[in-house]
């Protein structure tokens, strides 16, 4: 019975707890070598997922800017409405040299254009054709992406000199 249990003596515990620390630590010092790759290669992809997102936000900062370039509203369009009772080719010459009058607004933010230097444009103008002078007067004046102006025209005496 005696040789089936081990004795233990100092000498054998110093020895086994020497090769538990010495395995110990040589097991630690290869789990650092290992774990310290992975550590750079994950500081390395933090650093390159950081500048893209640095990137990514730039780029959306340009992208907001130029929606709201985009969102700003532009004049595209000049609708005339006459309120008159002359006839369809006279109508049609007035609007005609109104447009020409009016045509370097197309384009022009809504905000740079002054609805009251319009007004002063197209109020108490006079046209002539032919025989006859026509008075312009300004009625409304719409204000958007299209440029809506409602004009009352009247005849004057063929005797005005404008």
């Amino acid at each position: 019975m005696s040789g089936l249990y081990c004795i233990l003596t100092r000498k054998k515990i110093f020895y086994l707890f020497a090769v538990f620390l010495l395995g110990f630590i040589v097991g630690s010092t290869f789990l650092t070598i290992i774990i310290s790759k992975e550590y750079d290669q994950l500081v390395l992809q933090n650093k390159k997922l950081i500048s893209q997102v640095e990137e990514k936000d730039a780029e959306i900062k340009q992208l907001k800017k130029n929606l709201a370039r985009q969102k700003e509203n532009f004049i595209e369009k000049i609708n005339i409405n006459l309120i008159t009772d002359l006839n369809e080719h006279r109508n049609q010459q007035i609007k005609e040299n109104l447009q020409k009058i009016l045509e370097n607004l197309i384009g022009k933010s809504v905000n740079d254009v002054d609805p009251i230097f319009i007004s002063d444009m197209i109020n108490d103008r006079y046209f002539k054709d032919e025989n006859k002078v026509y008075q312009l007067k300004l009625k409304l004046l719409v204000l958007g992406r299209s440029l809506d102006l409602y004009i009352e025209t009247t005849t004057e005496k063929a005797g005005s000199d404008e």
